[in-house]
């Protein structure tokens, strides 16, 4: 998905993808392709984000000089801290924790409202974090249009890419703010199911049928299929 949003946008960057298989991405894009294994660890709470530190393996691209991780935002000056910090975790750490730990006093970030936003500011009821300032006022529609890249981060609902039941999204969506005795504003949760949509829809064009959610459990019952690949996407 990412790579055909860049690829439609004329990124000139090199295009690399960490995989376990995916060749669809190298051969339609051109993206190049780097063989790994999936880093997984189970802290006992909660399995979610158990493959996260795969995404930390963006480190060990040192054939460049720059890399951007599109799901990191942290400078590494060597490698092998990060591996030792994955090999000897606390428990509860994700990869965020990691990043954090090593990087959190010195590392730069990136202003955040011109390059990203996570679906989940949307739901949110104070987003003074996000604008930086108390009297600043929020507007959904605007804050749609100005950030490059939108991060899917809704917990506890599931990613796009998975099928969710109609009321889970209705369950866990934006709640329209009442503005007045005869008004709601529902710009939040519109823009964030249009965000979905979105998704969703490019989704089934880009990539077809063969990875609808539904077709993959069908296949995934007949122990001759495979189940789905996994894998993270890196912009360098």
């Amino acid at each position: 998905m990412i790579f055909e949003s860049l690829h439609r946008l004329q990124a000139e960057a090199d295009l690399l993808i960490m995989y376990p298989l995916l060749a669809q991405a190298r051969d339609l894009y051109k993206a190049k392709l780097v063989p790994i294994q999936v880093k997984t660890f189970r802290n006992g709470h909660d399995p979610t984000w158990q493959d996260s530190y795969t995404k930390l393996l963006a480190f060990n691209q040192t054939q460049y000089k720059r890399v951007i991780s599109l799901d990191s935002d942290a400078t590494v000056l060597q490698w092998k801290r990060v591996e030792n910090a994955t090999d000897h975790h606390e428990s509860s750490d994700y990869d965020i924790d990691i990043l954090n730990k090593l990087y959190g006093s010195s590392c730069l970030i990136i202003p955040h409202q011109r390059y990203d936003v996570l679906t989940g500011e949307f739901k949110s009821e104070n987003h003074e974090n996000y604008l930086g300032f108390p009297d600043e006022k929020w507007n959904a529609h605007d804050i749609f249009t100005q950030p490059s890249f939108i991060h899917f981060s809704d917990w506890p609902t599931k990613k796009p890419w998975l099928e969710v039941p109609e009321e889970e999204i209705r369950d866990y969506q934006p709640r329209c703010r009442v503005v007045s005795e005869t008004d709601q504003d529902c710009s939040d949760r519109d823009v964030w199911r249009g965000i979905r949509k979105d998704f969703t829809e490019r989704r089934q064009r880009v990539c077809g049928h063969a990875f609808d959610k539904r077709s993959i459990d069908r296949r995934s019952e007949s122990p001759m299929m495979s189940t789905r690949p996994r894998y993270e996407s890196t912009l360098v």
